[in-house]
């Protein structure tokens, strides 16, 4: 039932919980990333009355967005307790289990925004 009703918004790339403050970003692949403040929000030339409003049920029934990268980069991040933490190596990523097709680019405002935190190797 919560896949039908994900697919009531195929344009929506904004999305927020009814009564909460936080927006969260629907990537390419269906995975949600919140955007952590005002100026990671507007860094995307995002407009406030583009975030569509859902339930938190409905919300809830996209998994997070862990795995970033800098638009044309290569440094794969995993978002974790609000920290990037840097996946040095291809080993790491796979010993991880982490999906390759779930790897969203971001670009350096956001990339910047999060506090680095302990590397993966």
């Amino acid at each position: 039932a919560a896949d039908a009703e994900v697919n009531n918004y195929p344009q929506a790339k904004l999305l927020r919980a009814a009564g909460d403050s936080k927006v969260y970003y629907l990537t390419e692949s269906g995975l949600r990333r919140h955007l952590i403040s005002p100026d990671v929000f507007t860094s995307y030339n995002n407009q406030w009355d583009d975030i569509v409003e859902v339930s938190a049920l409905e919300l809830g029934a996209y998994p997070d967005n862990i795995l970033i990268r800098l638009e044309d980069g290569s440094q794969v991040y995993k978002l974790e307790n609000g920290q990037k933490r840097w996946i040095k190596t291809v080993q790491a990523f796979n010993r991880l289990g982490l999906d390759w097709t779930k790897i969203a680019p971001v670009n350096a405002t956001e990339l910047n925004a999060y506090p680095a935190g302990a590397e993966i190797d």
